[in-house]
């Protein structure tokens, strides 16, 4: 790896760290500093909390079991605003140097894979399933994370802060991949 190469690792790795910073930051804020009925307060966040929850059925599902509903509505509603937010800001500052696709091409199969699995994956976060107050129950680790995210405010804020990045980073990785398929697969590049 080269010089240019390695700042351009550098300058990626910190954009994915700020955007992991900056969501646990706020949505912990959010998380410990709503009121109980802060939807019910402003006009404007339940009109935004509606919205959200027309386009993603999931966060209505998981105020449903959570010990403070109006403010999991808020955060994981702004959980979902921040996704496409990062996933842009992945597109205009992450630069992946030229030669990384030639690394795809040596491993084809195993690309195609990993990208059938990814997407499948940011399908699957889209979409939660039903939960009632029993899922809260039982030693599973989405049973863990689902009751860490409906009995603590903490654990509201990171669970959800850590998701938004994580997933607009998902989306981006198969959209970066997807746009870059000819080169991978179609190219006389050497390899």
């Amino acid at each position: 790896m080269n010089a240019t190469e390695a700042a351009h690792r550098i300058r990626s790795d910190l954009i994915f760290a700020t955007a992991f910073g900056v969501s646990m930051l706020v949505l912990v804020s959010v998380a410990l500093s709503a009121p109980q009925d802060v939807i019910t307060r402003s006009r404007f966040l339940h009109e935004y909390v509606a919205v959200s929850g027309s386009v993603i059925p999931g966060i209505e599902r998981l105020a449903a079991v959570s010990s403070f509903p109006e403010v999991t509505r808020l955060v994981v509603s702004l959980m979902w605003t921040f996704v496409p937010v990062f996933t842009a800001v992945y597109f205009v500052k992450v630069r992946i140097p030229e030669n990384a696709w030639a690394n795809f091409r040596k491993r084809a199969f195993y690309f195609t894979f990993a990208l059938v699995v990814v997407a499948i994956s940011v399908v699957l976060f889209a979409v939660l399933h039903d939960m009632t107050p029993e899922d809260l129950k039982g030693g599973r680790i989405s049973r863990g994370v689902l009751r860490a995210m409906s009995t603590s405010r903490v654990g509201l804020g990171l669970i959800a802060g850590f998701f938004s990045a994580g997933i607009a980073m998902m989306v981006y990785t198969v959209f970066i991949c997807l746009i870059n398929v000819p080169r991978i697969y179609f190219s006389n590049e050497r390899t």
